[in-house]
């Protein structure tokens, strides 16, 4: 079973980067389905849920991937993909001191585990959040 999960979850990754985010959302929806839910596959299942919040918030559904997320919230401390694509989908439901917050908490993660390109990509959105805010909306 741990097999056929991690299988899926490549596939999802696969998917993922072609752009073809539904299916991606699929092939992460099985691996979720195939978590048995021990001690051992706990990583694995949150990263199915990371993948499946990713694939909704590239789908423009923030709320589902929120959700999705939230199923995740135990063991996140230093999984930097959890806190980015919380940020980005708190920051798409218009939730954005607390996208930032999440934001920070990835960079803060990222620069942890040495993973710089993951650091700067979480830097990246939360400039892209913080200039966003201070655009002033139209007609005011």
């Amino acid at each position: 079973m741990i097999a056929a999960m991690i299988e899926a979850l490549r596939e999802g990754e696969r998917l993922f980067r072609q752009r073809r985010f539904a299916e991606a959302l699929g092939a992460f929806t099985r691996a979720d389905s195939l978590d048995p839910g021990e001690a051992g596959t706990m990583a694995l299942g949150r990263d199915a849920r990371v993948g499946q919040a990713k694939c909704l918030c590239e789908l423009g559904r923030p709320l589902e991937a929120l959700r999705q997320l939230g199923a995740s919230d135990r063991h996140t401390r230093d999984h930097h993909r959890y806190w980015y694509w919380r940020g980005r989908a708190l920051a798409a439901a218009g939730e954005r001191e607390e996208a930032a917050r999440a934001l920070e908490r990835a960079i803060s993660a990222a620069r942890r585990l040495g993973d710089a390109r993951a650091a700067d990509r979480a830097s990246a959105a939360r400039d892209a959040l913080a200039a966003e805010r201070s655009i002033p909306a139209a007609g005011h």
